[in-house]
């Protein structure tokens, strides 16, 4: 039998590279040029993500893989995570997985011809996937499904059910003057609070254009539609193309602000055990992690709201503001 000089690909020339130091940890990534345009839609362009302690290094190995099974209009199926013998997966089949090793910094992405071509699922799915998961856990972040905003460098949590407008409020949050942290996956140092994300993409329903004129209506109505899990169907926006939106590096969590579907005038204060209680309830898999102990003692001494949703997302931004104010006073 004769066996191929190169049967794991370990020794096939990647085409390029691409640099970044993202969630505080200097990044790596190596493969074709056609999956380095995936990770520059993912992450290219955002601000500095120092944090400090210097930076621990990582490596990304991408390979691009000839053919591939095709998908329905549904897209792939969802990603299966695993682990074992100090590594993590996420298989979606036997062209399209990635393997996660923590203790050795570094990161395998197999992405199909066929799945290269869905850029969204490609990158969502498995790049996106495999790089915040090395990275949080390399770091030691606490990764919340939360929202972000900020004057840049002291920020607010933003903490909501489904459909209470969180990705509404922080796409016009960018776009009148607060510094976007994160619209959805937040990673915080557990015992500084300091929080980072990658933060180009806000995803707003379709029915979110009724808050919007002229240029920006047309620049979201021009952005691709996304299909969510859930069978919802999004403009994904990224903020980098347009003129005025504002993202933002590392912030300090300074407070949080709990989202409620209901019309109310302004934020009002709220005990900090509701909120505490709120996310031991809601964040099932942050809960697990290191660090989940010292970020919540942290959190429980912030001073926590409850905002209520006004005629119009721009009256919530203005409470935001308005409410980063008084903190600072």
């Amino acid at each position: 039998m004769t066996i191929p000089r190169d049967p794991f690909g370990e020794l096939s020339a990647s085409a390029g590279r691409r640099r970044a130091t993202l969630l505080g940890v200097r990044c790596e990534f190596r493969g074709p040029r056609r999956l380095l345009a995936l990770v520059d839609q993912a992450c290219g362009g955002v601000p500095a993500q120092r944090l400090a302690g210097g930076a621990p290094e990582c490596r990304i190995d991408l390979r691009l893989v000839r053919g591939g099974r095709a998908f329905d209009a549904a897209g792939p199926p969802p990603v299966r995570p695993g682990a074992g013998a100090g590594v993590l997966t996420g298989i979606i089949d036997a062209d399209n997985h990635v393997v996660i090793a923590p203790a050795l910094r570094c990161a395998s992405i197999v992405i199909s011809e066929t799945l290269a071509a869905c850029p969204y699922h490609a990158r969502y799915e498995l790049i996106e996937f495999a790089l915040l998961t090395l990275l949080a856990r390399v770091r030691g972040l606490v990764p919340l499904h939360a929202a972000c905003v900020g004057d840049g460098s002291r920020a607010l949590l933003l903490l909501g059910d489904s459909g209470a407008g969180k990705s509404t409020l922080c796409f016009h949050a960018a776009m009148d003057g607060l510094a976007l942290l994160a619209e959805d996956s937040l990673f915080v140092e557990p015992r500084t609070l300091v929080s980072c994300a990658l933060p180009p993409f806000v995803h707003l329903r379709q029915d979110a254009v009724r808050f919007l004129d002229g240029r920006l209506r047309r620049a979201v109505r021009a952005s691709p539609v996304i299909r969510r899990r859930s069978g919802e169907r999004k403009y994904e926006v990224d903020l980098r193309r347009l003129p005025g939106a504002k993202l933002s590096g590392p912030q300090r969590l300074v407070a949080a602000v709990r989202l409620e579907r209901v019309s109310t005038a302004g934020p009002r204060e709220t005990d900090p055990r509701t909120v505490v209680a709120q996310l031991r309830r809601e964040q099932s898999y942050a809960s697990a992690r290191v660090g989940w102990s010292d970020f919540i003692d942290g959190v429980s001494r912030l001073p926590c709201f409850a905002l209520g949703r006004g005629a119009h997302p721009r009256d919530s931004v203005v409470e935001l503001h308005e409410l980063l104010g008084e903190l600072s006073s």
